[in-house]
């Protein structure tokens, strides 16, 4: 029986706490979803303890190389919010926060992805845009659905940065922040960039000056390359529903 979460309500200018990992939030209902399903050699496990949750594994690259952790079904509009906001404390690799809604390419479910960079032992709040997630179907970037919302049917944190070796992430914290929350002035805090013809949007740990000109680079040179980009996507999804595995990516 699949445990679902009770509906949020879309708030008010407040930031909303989806889980702190206490007794005063909700039971998202966390499992595992590592690379061996698809034959993969990766392992990951996490463990929920009182204000934090504890992902830990060992990703290994000769298969599918990720690992993941996933939500039980948990509706909730965020449609008031700006994006997700977490608070981590990483080992400096990259990792994704994954959406679900009821959006659906060919039939099938689709996911969205955002990735989001670490920073070694330091604790660090985290702000995703909604715009900075891509839709994705068994691991390929798909051109659309754009991400709803108000129709959030799931979450997930995942490891896929293409490397070998031990990952180690603790997060005390998973909400929505609204458009007036500004964090890239605060200490600690940083905001995620879009880079959405790049292939995966990336949070990084620039400052803003400095993440303000990468962006305004990439902007230029993914504005001559999107019309082929756009060609490409549309070959590669075809080749995705085509494929039963996904070249064993992670959904």
């Amino acid at each position: 029986m699949t445990a679902t979460a009770a509906p949020l309500a879309a708030g008010t200018a407040k930031e909303l706490v989806i889980s702190d990992f206490t007794n005063e939030t909700s039971d998202l209902g966390w499992f595992v979803v590592n690379d061996n399903v698809m034959g993969g050699r990766s392992l990951g496990a996490f463990q929920a303890v009182e204000n934090e949750l504890y992902f830990k594994g060992v990703t290994n690259t000769n298969g599918g190389g990720f690992s993941s952790i996933r939500t039980q079904a948990v509706y909730v509009d965020l449609s008031d919010y700006e994006g997700i906001r977490l608070r981590v404390k990483g080992d400096g690799r990259r990792y994704t926060w994954r959406l679900t809604t009821d959006a659906r390419f060919h039939g099938r479910a689709i996911s969205y992805w955002a990735d989001f960079d670490t920073r070694d032992g330091r604790w660090t709040t985290v702000d995703i845009p909604f715009s900075s997630f891509l839709p994705k179907f068994r691991g390929y970037e798909l051109e659309g659905p754009a991400l709803d919302p108000r129709t959030i049917t799931g979450m997930g944190l995942m490891i896929y940065d293409k490397q070998d070796g031990p990952f180690e992430l603790h997060l005390q914290s998973v909400g929505a922040y609204p458009a007036d929350s500004l964090t890239s002035s605060l200490p600690g805090r940083h905001r995620a960039g879009e880079n959405k013809y790049r292939g995966s949007s990336q949070y990084d740990c620039l400052d803003d000056d400095d993440r303000g000109r990468e962006l305004e680079h990439n902007r230029q040179r993914d504005h001559g390359n999107h019309r082929q980009y756009a060609g490409d996507l549309r070959r590669t999804a075809d080749r995705a529903v085509a494929t039963p595995f996904g070249d064993q990516l992670p959904e």
